[in-house]
Formats: C-alpha cells, sequence, structure tokens
C-alpha cells in the first residue's frame, strides 16, 4: 500500500448558471490512490516532476521538472487512479570524473482504460566538467568548463498535449518546461537549470548562471510557483535558483549554485519539483526537489 499523504480541502463556492458548485482541491505530496467521486467526470490538474539534481565541479544547475497543467481531464466516476508523485534527483559525489547530476523521476496521473496516462517528465540533470547536462521536463544547465563533448545545454523534451491541457509557453510550444543554460567555457562557470516560466541563463566570466523561474498559478487559491531551474556553480560567483514556492512550500524553489571551497550547491525545495544547484569547485551539486501532483473537482 502506498504512502498516503493528501491534503483536501474547500477553495469555496463558485457560480454556475442557476446553481452553484463548489471547487475541492485535493494535493498530493508522496505516491497515492484517488478514487473518483460519484458524479465527477472531468478533473482539473497540475502534475509536476521531481527536479534534476545539479551537477559537480563548476556544475551546471538541474533542470526543474515537467509542468503540465490543464482542465477537463475525462474520468469515469467510481474509478480507483494512481497519482504517482516523483522524487527529486539525487546528487553524486565530486570524484576524478567530476560526474554530472541525475535525471528526476517523473511524475503521473493513471487510470484504468480507457483512460491513458498522462506523464510529466523528471527534470534533466544538470552538468559538468567531464559530464553532460541532460534533458527533461526542462533541461539541465551545461558544465563550467563547457568542452565540446559536454557544453551542450540539457533540453526540456517535447510532449503531446491533451484537450484542455495550457503549455507553458507559445515559445516552448508542445513542451513542459524550457532549456538550460550554456557554461561559459574556459572561465568555469555553469549554466542554470531550466525552469517551467524560463530557460535557465548562460553562465558569464566566472558568474554561474540563475536558473529559470517556476511558473505562477492559482490552482490553490493563492498564488504559487512550481518547477524553478537550479543556479549554477562556478569558480567565482554561484548562481541563484529559479523563484518557487507558496502554500506549501514558502522561500526560494531552485537551489543555488556554489563556489569552491563552499559546500554542496543548494537543494530544489520539496514538492515544487525544482532543480538543485550546481557545486563549486569538487563539490557536488544539490538535489533536486520532489514534485507534486494538484487535481480538483466539482460538486
Amino acid at each position: 500500500m502506498p504512502l498516503i499523504s493528501a491534503l483536501a480541502f474547500s477553495l469555496g463556492t463558485y457560480g454556475f448558471g442557476k446553481g452553484s458548485k463548489e471547487a475541492v482541491v485535493t494535493t498530493f505530496l508522496n505516491t497515492a490512490s484517488f478514487t473518483v467521486p460519484a458524479g465527477v467526470k472531468q478533473l482539473e490538474y497540475l502534475v509536476v516532476a521531481g527536479g534534476g539534481s545539479g551537477g559537480g565541479d563548476m556544475g551546471g544547475g538541474g533542470g526543474a521538472g515537467g509542468y503540465r497543467i490543464g482542465t477537463g481531464l475525462a474520468v469515469v466516476p467510481g474509478a480507483s487512479m494512481t497519482m504517482t508523485v516523483g522524487g527529486g534527483a539525487a546528487a553524486n559525489n565530486p570524484g576524478s570524473s567530476a560526474p554530472a547530476g541525475n535525471q528526476g523521476t517523473d511524475s503521473s496521473i493513471e487510470g484504468p482504460s480507457p483512460f491513458a496516462t498522462l506523464t510529466s517528465d523528471g527534470g534533466g540533470a544538470g552538468g559538468s566538467n567531464q559530464g553532460a547536462a541532460g534533458n527533461g521536463g526542462s533541461g539541465g544547465g551545461s558544465g563550467g568548463k563547457g568542452a565540446p563533448s559536454t557544453g551542450a545545454v540539457g533540453q526540456a523534451t517535447a510532449i503531446t498535449p491533451i484537450t484542455g491541457e495550457t503549455t507553458p509557453s507559445a515559445i516552448q510550444s508542445n513542451k513542459s518546461g524550457f532549456d538550460g543554460g550554456l557554461g561559459s567555457g574556459v572561465n568555469y562557470a555553469g549554466g542554470g537549470g531550466g525552469g517551467a516560466a524560463g530557460a535557465g541563463t548562460a553562465g558569464s566570466g566566472t558568474t554561474g548562471g540563475d536558473g529559470g523561474d517556476g511558473l505562477a498559478t492559482t490552482f490553490q487559491g493563492a498564488s504559487e510557483k512550481f518547477a524553478a531551474g537550479g543556479g549554477a556553480g562556478s569558480s567565482g560567483t554561484g548562481g541563484s535558483g529559479g523563484a518557487a514556492g507558496g502554500i506549501l512550500t514558502p522561500g526560494p524553489g531552485g537551489g543555488n549554485g556554489t563556489v569552491a571551497p563552499s559546500p554542496a550547491g543548494g537543494n530544489g525545495a520539496e514538492n515544487t519539483g525544482s532543480g538543485g544547484g550546481g557545486g563549486g569547485s569538487h563539490t557536488k551539486g544539490g538535489t533536486g526537489g520532489k514534485g507534486i501532483i494538484i487535481i480538483k473537482h466539482f460538486i
């Protein structure tokens, strides 16, 4: 039996025609099952995957987990559905290979046939001096050295939007996030991880790139942001993590990048799907933040 950590609460009454319906929001912080209430045939949803971890040794920031939001998700009353909340990626200890980070874990909503599983991709890994940045929901930033074999940024993976789904940006049509930033090359400053609201910025000189911001939503009433990219590590000034946080997780989202001889890069905030910060010289990157699923129905 999966561990259930769900918060269910009413956000108020909304008028529809002659009558009125009340919105009921259920938030899943961990993987759990959900039984569709009687009479409910559609759900609104926000599905955020786990964030990628930052790269080590002047590494790039981890990419944010994919951010998928929409309305009109067709369901069957009484059906049992599985809400899988993806975990944030673990960081790798630095060594002679100066490892890149890891990709976050996918989040998904799954139900019985004919329901098609809705999946949000885990955030891309931040690159390092010797390890390539990874693709994901949002891409990881490249490492500081920017060698030809490892200099490419992580890219946001393509999705197939379903009816009623809104993708984060017209610029990133059919994607659930943005690309990571490029490292500065010989100056050893990594690129920031991509976020749901924007790409990670490139490293400049000895300053690591900032992570892309999380995307704001009022799904739970108050405005809050999810899925920010991690800031990059550097030999001079670490990049800042992108903005995220809200009702459940106030504060910053993406982890901050660090510089030598600082400790590991900052961790992405839990249950925001944010990326971890890149590590400084010979230090590891930060871990990615766990994802989240929020659904809404009307009674």
